[in-house]
Parts: C-alpha cells; structure tokens; sequence
C-alpha cells in the first residue's frame, strides 16, 4: 500500500516542483518587490505600511489557497477511489476470490487512473498564474 501512495506523492512533487520554480517563485518575487516598495515610502504611518504589504501578498496567498484547494479535491477523489476498492474487495469476499489480490488490483488501478489525472490537475493550477 505505501508503495502506492508513494507512486503517487512522487508524481505530484514532481509536477508541483516545476510549477512552483516556473509559476509561484515569480509571483512571490512580484509580491516582495511590491512590499519593498511599501517599505521604502518613509512617509507613511506602519497601518499604512502593513495594509500596503498585505495587499502586495494577497496574489500569493489567495492563489496558493486555490492551489491548496486542487490538491485537496485530488486527495479527496483518491482517497474515494480506495474507499471504493476495499468495497469491492469486501463484496468479492463472498464469491471466495482472493480479497487482498483484488484490493491490490483495484488500488493499483485508481494510482493509474489519478498519475494519469495529475496532468491536468497541473493545468488546473496552472491557471491561477499569470506567470506560467
């Protein structure tokens, strides 16, 4: 079973590595330039500072919020996915077919089916950037 999760984790870390070098890393120096540029305005009051700053972060969080949400709704249908597998295996228990063959069988086919998703999963996030 780790076998599976791992096949998986690593699928998506590798994905999400590329997009955030190519996607998040940019977005995140736009923000600090645009909060250094807050800083440096030696006018105005800290409130004044601070809400500059949050709204020169906002970008940032509010896409690794959408980001954070595809990654939950992935986990969410694999995590169906399994679910399904050990109610198959369960009802296979009673034709006396080998239930941890085709738990096996049917999880190694929702891996398939989800490394097979995680490009447009990618492509879904994505969108979030302008950058990418």
């Amino acid at each position: 079973m780790a076998d599976f999760a791992e096949q998986i984790s690593r699928t998506v870390e590798r994905e999400l590595e590329d997009v955030e070098k190519h996607c998040i890393r940019p977005l995140q120096v736009e923000a600090f330039e645009c909060c250094r540029n807050c800083c440096t305005d030696q006018t105005s009051s800290h409130a004044r500072v601070e809400h500059c700053m949050q709204r020169c972060m906002r970008p940032v969080s509010e896409t690794e919020q959408q980001v954070s949400g595809e990654l939950e709704h992935f986990q969410g249908r694999l995590t169906r996915c399994g679910e399904q597998c050990a109610d198959e295996a369960r009802d296979s228990s009673r034709s006396g077919a080998d239930v941890q063959q085709v738990y096996q069988n049917c999880v190694q086919g929702c891996v398939d089916k989800h490394i097979a998703l995680v490009p447009d999963l990618m492509s879904r996030v994505k969108k979030n950037f302008k950058t990418c």
